[in-house]
């Protein structure tokens, strides 16, 4: 991911790391046996690299003109999207099994994805002049 970054934005990389991660919970909902699971440890570790690691830089672009308010809000964000978590597996367990579960997880993220890069594109929008 650190090339990535350095050649695309930082929200498509995120976005992507995203996907990758998107990816992997719906293939862990098919998932039958074990080594179908260590089978999806690589993709699980690139997606999660970027999910952990690429938003305190988006944040800190997000809000440049404030320094230290990105880095600061990470523990926020942190919080919030435990809460979320446990709550979609609260939620996918009620209804469902484990692979259910992962079914459910994946499509809050796919969600996600596209409303991060709907609100990108309208703050982009935004800043340009008329």
């Amino acid at each position: 991911m650190g090339h990535g970054a350095a050649r695309f934005r930082t929200v498509h990389v995120l976005a992507f790391g995203a996907l990758i991660y998107c990816a992997y919970l719906l293939l862990l909902g098919f998932a039958a046996a074990p080594w179908h699971i260590y089978a999806l440890l690589l993709l699980n570790a690139c997606g999660a690299a970027a999910i952990l690691s690429v938003p305190i830089t988006y944040l800190q672009d997000l809000i440049a003109d404030r320094p230290g308010l990105g880095t600061s809000l990470i523990s926020l964000n942190t919080f919030i999207g435990t809460g979320i978590a446990a709550g979609l597996f609260a939620f996918g367990t009620s209804i469902s099994d484990y692979s259910g579960t992962a079914f459910v997880g994946a499509a809050a993220g796919f969600a996600s994805i596209g409303a991060l890069l709907y609100l990108e594109s309208a703050r982009r929008h935004a800043r340009q002049p008329a």
